[in-house]
């Protein structure tokens, strides 16, 4: 009888088999070998069918070996990796990026079983826990969580290379590709029945993306694609449960303001490697690298600036990785995995709790806890409320339906997460005349700049209120709350007064008004626009450039400095003229520290902008004010544009994507780090200084 660990190294060896033999069978689909044995990439030749089905049988055969005869599978692994490796050493002269990658992947497996581990890291270890459920899954990654990690982590490569980059249109590829996620997903089925049985049966709501797999008959790249994603998701659930991943997440959860650069920069990364797939363009050629870093940036940080037209550059699959970007980058990587860990029934444990309280700026970690609940479920609600009634509006403007919710779906999340995207390239001037739905991406707006922990405040005290008990918002909810009232009425009144007979000229009074509000409402957060901007007053270009400085609300998707950051320093200035040592507002003082970091941010924000604005000055030959309004659009990430952006060079691209990064992440990560100063208890004598 085999040993547990020899058997466990049959299973890694038959996981591995099986990986290369579906990499090696969609490989030789994919290989250009003009006048080889494989043929040309877009050709299969009878070698290339008997290999490829060759490939695919021994793994599975070998597979199937793996309990009954360990020793072959064994002798077997070094054999068949050689072959495979023969097979596509002659095709590197034509075509190294395909063969490279089969070649390297078989000298890596090569290794491991010429060089094994030693046989005591071969299984981690296995902790004690209380929980006798945290034990059964902790023994479940120790013996099998290797191989689904292997088997996942191969078919999210190969459906992501067949899907978006090498041949979308391939069935036999796309089929194979499908046999492959499945047995993916079969590795894995274990583990979610330990969830079941402990009666977490809220990790069911994972599996709804394999809902798509029913519709594979009638789009198979769709299905791939969504595919993809859910088991990109359950590649990161199954690495996070390694050692050296646990104690790396650690060390970012100690340190928020790195925790927030990181996930953003990692979701860019990803984001930029899927729209350079010739998937991701509408002409089948790959998008340039410096085009689609730009696009994956701006909608990663909600901006909306582009320098590819999004509906006619872009294919449907382009479209998707767009609004996921703008999704996970509004709502937020860690709050979208505190999301998933709490599905699951898990905990981020005291260290992921500290870091989540202190990313929301709260009291506990309790608070965190019901704030990511009500984010990411309350965000859901909305846009999908928001989807159901601009489906209408779409419809009503030609649209089929199937498109028609489509694009409802993409403008909904893309109006509360303050993106401007938007899958027309006049923006959404197509409902210049439609007063519903300016009024609905309005509301979409002005709700997704309010901030999260001010929207979860204000429905608990709707609740309270409706059952007839006493409720009371806190300070910054109600400061919250007026500042953007004020902020959207003001610039609703000066934009209507500034532009009558400019760019609302020609159109009903009623439409008027609603465009009136619908650009005061956009120009500060969101991006949109219902009317032509080249038009614009020079009076509005100066104005929306003080709106976009002042942005939305702390916590929320808009940019900015943030409304609260406006009211401290305004309320500052008072106290300093009557001399007093503190700032007060509604009856409450607030505290030193909270003022200091706002004149930061908005120190510190304001200098960014001018860097940007000298630079544009010193390398574009456009208008001041036209530079000016770029510079700010970037820098707030509102996505507004008079033009500039279309003639960026290459380097004007790169500094205009940093810019929407510091923009998005710069003002959270100064206030984190701000935070988490330590007061130091020296007096030094006191003099004074002149100023003014």
């Amino acid at each position: 009888m085999p040993s547990p660990d020899h058997s466990l190294q049959a299973r890694l060896d038959a996981a591995r088999l099986l990986g290369i033999g579906f990499i090696a069978a969609l490989a030789q689909l994919l290989v250009d070998m003009p006048g080889g044995y494989f043929g040309l990439a877009d050709d299969t030749t009878r070698f290339g069918e008997i290999y490829g089905t060759l490939a695919v049988t021994t793994g599975l055969a070998l597979a199937a070996l793996r309990r009954p005869r360990p020793a072959l599978v064994r002798r077997a692994t070094p054999v068949v990796l050689a072959l495979h490796i023969g097979a596509f050493l002659p095709a590197l002269a034509h075509d190294p990026l395909v063969s490279g990658i089969v070649v390297l992947w078989c000298l890596m497996l090569l290794a491991r079983a010429f060089f094994p581990p030693p046989r005591a890291s071969r299984a981690s270890p296995v902790p004690a826990a209380d929980d006798p459920f945290e034990e059964r899954i902790a023994h479940w990654f120790a013996h099998d969580g290797q191989i689904a990690r292997h088997l996942t982590g191969v078919t999210v490569i190969a459906t992501i290379a067949i899907t978006g980059f090498a041949a979308p249109d391939n069935l036999v590829a796309q089929i194979g590709c499908l046999a492959l996620n499945l047995l993916a997903l079969l590795s894995t089925t274990p583990m979610w029945r330990l969830y079941w049985v402990d009666g977490r049966r809220r990790v069911t709501l994972l599996a709804l993306p394999l809902l798509a797999i029913g519709w594979f008959p009638f789009n198979p790249q769709l299905t791939l694609a969504v595919l993809a994603l859910y088991q990109s998701i359950l590649l990161v659930l199954l690495v996070g449960k390694g050692p050296l991943v646990r104690e790396l997440v650690s060390h970012f959860l100690t340190r928020p303001g790195l925790l927030v650069l990181s996930t953003f920069a990692s979701l860019i990364l990803l984001g930029t490697l899927l729209l350079s797939f010739p998937a991701a363009s509408a002409s089948g050629a790959p998008v340039a690298p410096i085009d689609a870093l730009f696009t994956a940036t701006s909608a990663a940080c909600v901006t909306g600036l582009i320098v590819l037209d999004t509906p006619t550059d872009f294919s449907t699959f382009g479209h998707v990785v767009i609004l996921l970007l703008i999704q996970a980058g509004g709502l937020g990587i860690m709050v979208l995995g505190t999301f998933a860990t709490l599905l699951v029934g898990g905990r981020l444990g005291l260290r992921g709790e500290a870091g989540m309280t202190e990313l929301m700026d709260l009291r506990g970690p309790a608070g965190a806890y019901r704030l990511t609940r009500f984010v990411v479920l309350a965000s859901l609600a909305i846009e999908g409320a928001g989807a159901a009634v601009l489906t209408r509006a779409f419809h009503l403007q030609g649209e089929a339906l199937p498109d028609a919710l489509w694009k409802a779906v993409f403008h909904s999340i893309s109006a509360f997460c303050n993106a401007g995207f938007a899958l027309q390239s006049d923006s959404v001037e197509l409902f210049r005349d439609d007063p519903l739905a300016l009024t609905v991406l309005s509301i979409l707006i002005l709700l997704g700049g309010t901030g999260f922990l001010v929207l979860s405040a204000l429905w608990l005290y709707l609740q309270k209120r409706v059952r007839g008990g006493r409720a009371n918002l806190s300070l910054h909810g109600r400061i919250v709350l007026a500042t953007t009232a004020l902020l959207a009425l003001s610039a609703i009144a000066w934009y209507a007064a500034l532009e009558w007979n400019a760019t609302l000229a020609g159109l009903p009074t009623l439409d008027r008004l609603t465009n009136a509000m619908f650009m005061g409402v956009s120009l500060r957060t969101a991006g949109f626009n219902s009317v032509d901007l080249d038009t614009i007053e020079p009076a509005t270009v100066l104005l929306s450039i003080v709106y976009m400085y002042i942005g939305g609300s702390p916590g929320s998707t808009a940019g900015g400095i943030k409304t609260t950051t406006l009211i401290l320093l305004l309320a500052a200035i008072p106290a300093i003229g009557r001399g007093e040592p503190r700032v007060v507002l509604g009856g409450r003082r607030i505290a030193q520290s909270a003022v200091y970091r706002a004149a930061a941010i908005a120190v510190i924000f304001a200098g960014i902008f001018l860097l940007t604005f000298l630079t544009f000055l010193v390398t574009m030959d456009l208008p001041f004010e036209v530079l000016a309004f770029e510079a700010m659009s970037a820098t707030g990430t509102v996505g507004l544009s008079l033009g500039a952006t279309e003639h960026l060079s290459e380097g004007g691209k790169l500094l205009v994507s940093s810019i929407m990064f510091i923009g998005r992440t710069g003002p959270l990560t100064i206030a984190l780090f701000l935070l988490k100063t330590v007061e130091r208890h020296i007096r030094y004598p006191e003099t004074d200084i002149m100023v003014g």
